[in-house]
Parts: C-alpha cells; sequence; structure tokens
C-alpha cells in the first residue's frame, strides 16, 4: 500500500454533472413547482463514491468516461482535487458527460433523473486497461449507471483476482442472474431490494421486511447483503448474523448524495478490515454527515467528521 493510504480501492461506475433545484415540496405529475435555489455540482454514483472514499482516506481509482465539454472539466477537477486517480477516466469526443436532474424539498428529500451521455461509452477494454489497478484493490466497488458489458467485466476480474466485490444495484434495472455469484456484498435501498427480490412490504414492519428481503438477496449469491434504510439505518444479513445497525437523527439538509456516501464509507471500513456492524455504522455515520450539507461531492467530508458524529 502506497505510504499515506489506509486501503486501496477501485471504483468503476458513472460520473454525472448534476442541476439541482430546490423547494419546498417535490412536484406530483403534471405539476410545476415554483422552486427556491439552483445550482450545479459534480455528481454520479460512481464518482460520488469514489469522492467519499478518498476523502475518508483511501487510494482510490476511478474507471468511467466523461465528454469534452465543461461538466466533464469541473468532474476531473473535483475528483483530482479530493486526491483519486483519473488515469482510467476516459474522455469521449462526441457524447456529454452524463447530466443529472434533481429536485430536493424542504426536508432534504429528492427526485432523480439522469441522462446517461458519456456513461454508456464505458467498454470492456477501458475496464481491462484498468486490470493492474482492480487487482490490486482491496474493494472493487461498482453500480448500474453504466453499459452491463462493462459492469460485468470489471465484476469479472475483481472476483477472479479474489477482491472483495461489493455491488450498489441503482439504478433499478435487470441484473443477469451470473452476475449475482459475482458478489460478495449487494447494498440496496428498501425501494431497490423490493424490486430484485419481489417481496412487498404487506403490513409487515420496516425491519421484518428488510430482514426477508436480505434473506433473499443473500440466497440469490452475495455472501453479505446490507439494506439501507433511510432515518432508521441499514440492516445487514451475512455471515456475521442478521441485525439491525441504527442510523442517525440529523438535521437534513440534502440527502442526495447520501446513499453513495454511505457505499463509499462501507467500501472503505470493509478494506480496513472492520468488523461487519462496526463498518456500517461508519457508513451510515458518513451518510449522516453528507446530508448535513448542500450538494453530493461538495457535501461529503473526512474521517474527522464522521468519526466525531460517531463519538457524539
Amino acid at each position: 500500500m502506497k505510504q499515506g493510504y489506509s486501503c486501496a480501492i477501485a471504483v468503476l461506475g458513472s460520473l454525472n454533472y448534476d442541476f439541482v433545484v430546490r423547494g419546498p415540496r417535490l412536484p406530483v405529475r403534471g405539476e410545476t413547482v415554483m422552486g427556491d435555489r439552483f445550482n450545479m455540482q459534480c455528481g454520479g454514483k460512481g464518482a460520488n463514491q469514489a469522492c467519499q472514499a478518498v476523502l475518508l482516506g483511501a487510494r482510490v481509482t476511478m474507471i468511467g468516461c466523461v465528454g469534452r465539454d465543461f461538466m466533464g472539466d469541473e468532474q476531473l477537477k473535483s475528483l483530482g482535487g479530493a486526491g483519486a486517480e483519473l488515469a482510467h477516466i476516459y474522455r469521449h469526443p462526441n457524447l456529454p458527460t452524463g447530466a443529472c436532474a434533481i429536485h430536493v424539498d424542504s426536508r432534504g428529500d429528492n427526485t432523480i433523473m439522469v441522462a446517461a451521455g458519456a456513461n454508456n461509452a464505458v467498454t470492456p477494454a477501458m475496464v481491462e486497461a484498468a486490470r493492474e489497478e482492480i487487482e490490486s484493490a482491496d474493494v472493487f466497488v461498482t453500480q448500474l449507471e453504466i453499459g452491463e458489458a462493462a459492469i460485468i467485466r470489471g465484476l469479472q476480474i475483481a472476483s477472479a483476482a479474489g477482491r472483495f466485490v461489493m455491488l450498489d444495484p441503482a439504478p433499478m434495472r435487470p441484473i443477469p442472474e451470473t452476475v449475482w455469484g459475482m458478489i460478495d456484498l449487494v447494498k440496496p435501498n428498501e425501494t431497490e431490494a423490493a424490486y430484485y427480490t419481489g417481496i412487498a412490504r404487506e403490513g409487515r414492519s420496516l425491519t421484518e421486511w428488510a430482514a426477508q428481503m436480505a434473506a433473499k438477496l443473500r440466497a440469490m449469491g452475495p455472501r453479505h447483503a446490507v439494506i439501507t434504510l433511510g432515518r432508521e439505518g441499514a440492516w445487514y444479513d451475512g455471515p456475521d448474523g442478521a441485525f439491525l445497525v441504527p442510523g442517525f437523527a440529523v438535521d437534513a439538509v440534502d440527502t442526495t448524495g447520501s446513499g453513495d456516501s454511505f457505499s463509499g464509507a462501507l467500501a472503505v471500513a470493509i478494506a480496513e478490515g472492520m468488523p461487519m456492524r462496526d463498518a456500517i455504522l461508519f457508513a451510515n455515520a458518513a451518510g449522516a454527515v453528507t446530508a448535513t450539507r448542500d450538494g453530493a461531492q461538495t457535501s461529503m467530508r473526512g474521517r474527522e467528521h464522521v468519526e466525531a458524529l460517531l463519538h457524539r
């Protein structure tokens, strides 16, 4: 491990540029709501998770694609400024950087729509070019905001090398059955878990529902299942047992990057060898810290902020 880093993480995924409107509430279908504020910021599940991991002390390689536009420039500036390694972020000559339209209400809840742009141009060959970084990582992380062929190649390389493989299965979409067996840990939220398991809540308590879904996810192949439950925390099912890890009560401003912050922090904690309960608690704290500020990458903070919340 390079001096000064606690672990090595390889992230394969999306890099987007976010256009955010904040207002009193989220619009319903066919409605226009007058917003209070507008801002632009760097985002994308892959880039956000990479940013959080590097801020927590990991050596992070980001693998993905942006356009040759101001949005791509800003994304490279953001990740490079945080300390991520950018050699495997490609710049497409024609496609724009992925863009994301986000609405945020006064409680910090949001709705999101993404135009993939250059994210769809990530190829298995690009992933293959990062083989050395993937094979030397303690944890390999990916999501579903880029093309399936590239995701599968990354999973194959990491799994064959014996790396710990973590999948954030968002946005929701069909996953080939062969993929589940290459995953060590799957980390959906409750909506995504219901989609992949087909289990409806049907009057169950949130934790009872999460427990049933997590057990089914494990039966599909992954050794560990972590279902995030927003303010309630996260439900875990795996070799260490099945249990709820409580969340943290904070004054949420914007939850846009909180799930990605959780994922990046969980990858770091696992790579550093934390017991799973402690790793999830650490990730819950990172997600809560992010929710207290506007933005995605701009709201993420380093280890001192996460540990301050853990020990308050």
